[in-house]
C-alpha cells in the first residue's frame, strides 16, 4: 500500500465516523424516551382503582377537607345570607377618604370639581364662594391631599392651601 491509499482509507473512515455522529446528536430522541416512560406508566396508581374512601384519607392528612355536594350547597348558601345582611354600625362610623392630586396650573373652578367628583364638596358653588372669601383661590398648592368626607369646608380649604 502506498501513502495514496492509506490517506483515502482514513478519510473513508473519517467520513463514517462523521455520518454517525451527526445521526446520534440529530436522531429523534423516542428511542431513549421509551425507556423512561415505561418506568413512569408502571410506577403511576391508576386513580380507577383506587377507591372513595382512600382518595378521602389521602387528602385529609394533606390538610385539605373533602365536602358533599349537600354540605357544599349549606356552606354556599350561609355564606350569601351573611353577604345580603350589612352590618350597619359598621357603614356609619365609617368615613370615606380619598386622594385629591391637584396639579400646577389648575383653577379653583377645577379644583372644586374634582372635590365633587370625589362627592367631599356638596354644592359646588357654596365652596367657591368660601374660596374667595377666604382669600384662598388663588392660594392653592399643588400636591396630592388626603380628604375625609368628615372634613368642613374650611378643613379642606386650610389643607389645600398649606
Amino acid at each position: 500500500m502506498n501513502r495514496r491509499n492509506i490517506q483515502l482509507f482514513s478519510f473513508g473512515l473519517f467520513t463514517a465516523a462523521c455520518c454517525l455522529t451527526l445521526f446520534y446528536f440529530f436522531s429523534p430522541t423516542s428511542a431513549k424516551t421509551d425507556d423512561s416512560s415505561n418506568e413512569q406508566t408502571t410506577t403511576a396508581p391508576n386513580l380507577e382503582e383506587i377507591k372513595k374512601e382512600k382518595i378521602v384519607s389521602f387528602l385529609e392528612t394533606e390538610g385539605l377537607t373533602v365536602l358533599n355536594k349537600e354540605e357544599m350547597a349549606n356552606l354556599e348558601q350561609a355564606a350569601n345570607s351573611a353577604q345580603d345582611v350589612p352590618d350597619e354600625d359598621e357603614t356609619d362610623n365609617e368615613s370615606i377618604k380619598a386622594i385629591l392630586h391637584i396639579e400646577e396650573g389648575m383653577t379653583s373652578k377645577e379644583v372644586t370639581a374634582l372635590l365633587n367628583n370625589l362627592e367631599m364638596v356638596k354644592n359646588t358653588s357654596e365652596f367657591e364662594q368660601k374660596l374667595t372669601e377666604h382669600k384662598a383661590a388663588t392660594t392653592i398648592q399643588p400636591g396630592m391631599y388626603e380628604l375625609t368626607d368628615d372634613m368642613s369646608s374650611v378643613e379642606i380649604i386650610e389643607q389645600i392651601t398649606s
